[in-house]
């Protein structure tokens, strides 16, 4: 087997126990006997020590500008929302509902993107397209 393989291979194993060991996250959270909020904020302190860690071995550049921050500060604040309902919801009804609801919405956020394109689509009122989708 070639090192290229060899590595490939590996990453892949890599890859399925992320993936393994994620899929039960909420079991995790359900039998550690902490609050859903301690948990969630753990989880993002372990995550962003490790991701830190990366990118300080990297030698990565951390300032890119104000607007970029901007958007990162957006985004993290999303996933903390995120991950703050999701982890509410493991207490209330469960490690595999709550997984299940949390990765519903993209179904949901599917659903918008399509009715938004067809509004869209139809920007004349007059045209049969938009006839046809109202009636």
């Amino acid at each position: 087997m070639s090192k290229d393989a060899a590595h490939s291979h590996r990453a892949e194993l890599e890859i399925v126990a992320g993936s393994f060991l994620i899929s039960f996250s909420g079991v995790f959270v359900k039998i550690a006997h902490i609050g859903p909020t301690a948990a969630g904020v753990y989880r993002n302190l372990f995550g962003a020590i490790a991701l830190l860690a990366i990118a300080l071995a990297r030698r990565d550049s951390f300032w890119r500008g104000w607007n970029n921050l901007r958007w990162v500060l957006l985004g993290g604040v999303a996933f903390a929302a995120d991950i703050y309902f999701w982890h509410r919801s493991i207490h209330y009804v469960g490690p595999g509902l709550a997984t299940i609801l949390g990765n519903f919405q993209v179904f949901f956020m599917a659903a918008a993107g399509i009715l938004k394109a067809v509004e869209s689509s139809c920007c004349d009122m007059n045209s049969s397209n938009c006839r046809r989708l109202r009636a």
